[in-house]
């Protein structure tokens, strides 16, 4: 078990359009490993409308209904930390997310996020 984290270097889309890695660089399939997904912080920097991010295990693209991990709320103009119990939330191709109806705004370097990997390299 090895503790990883990181950042997005893309602002959030609508799932159905684009999933985006919420960690820059990762592909956990190809590292033979598997991801579990401890915490995460994202910032709403829309003032006016909440959003919905909505986490992937998959490649970058359009969402994939069954790769679906969950769902969770970022009030409009706030920073959200959540904490997920142990063992957390596994992912064993890539952590990517899209903000439901591209509704709120996750800008670029808005989210990090972190855990750990089992098996691999």
């Amino acid at each position: 078990m090895r503790p990883y984290d990181g950042y997005s270097d893309e602002a959030m889309a609508d799932p159905t359009a684009d999933c985006r890695e919420i960690i820059n660089n990762s592909d956990f399939d190809i590292e033979g490993g598997s991801f579990w997904l401890r915490y995460i912080i994202v910032r709403n920097s829309d003032v006016a409308n909440d959003a919905v991010l909505e986490l992937y295990d998959q490649d970058e693209g359009v969402a994939v209904g069954a790769n679906k991990r969950g769902e969770f709320d970022v009030p409009a103009g706030a920073t959200t930390v959540l904490d997920i119990p142990a063992p957390g939330i596994k992912f064993d191709k890539n952590c990517t997310a899209g903000i439901t109806g591209a509704t709120g705004t996750i800008a670029a370097y808005a989210i990090h996020a972190g855990g750990y990997i089992v098996g691999g390299m």
